[in-house]
């Protein structure tokens, strides 16, 4: 399953692997995991898996939405794996742009003990 919920040190953590997903499909599972972080309301730790992916116009564009903000603000921690060259910009947009402070790492550990920290 793309988006799940895993256990990391006794905190729970929204799983959203995007790897290797492209297009409507990256569009799709990113809007997946918006109804889990709905579903569990504010507080919400995420881990995002971006390895081989390639990030679309579709996402950008609803990044920008105001129902892409607000679920934004349920999220207490933002952690994301998989990020370099044009990602990096990509994503310093969503962070300006949702208010979010989204933090990128290199390793799946290294982002799970900094949302479970």
């Amino acid at each position: 399953m793309p988006v799940n919920m895993i256990d990391h040190k006794n905190k729970k953590i929204i799983y959203v692997d995007h790897r290797g997903l492209t297009g409507q499909n990256l569009l799709e599972n990113y809007k997946q995991a918006c109804e889990l972080i709905k579903k569990n309301g504010s507080g919400c730790l995420m881990l995002v898996d971006f390895r081989d992916s390639t990030i679309s116009n579709e996402l950008v564009d609803y990044i920008k939405s105001d129902e892409n903000k607000a679920i934004t603000k349920l999220i207490a921690k933002q952690a994301a794996i998989g990020i370099s060259g044009i990602k990096k910009i990509v994503f310093n947009l969503y962070n300006t742009v949702t208010g979010s402070s989204l933090k990128i790492f290199n390793t799946e550990d290294e982002a799970k003990n900094y949302l479970a920290s």
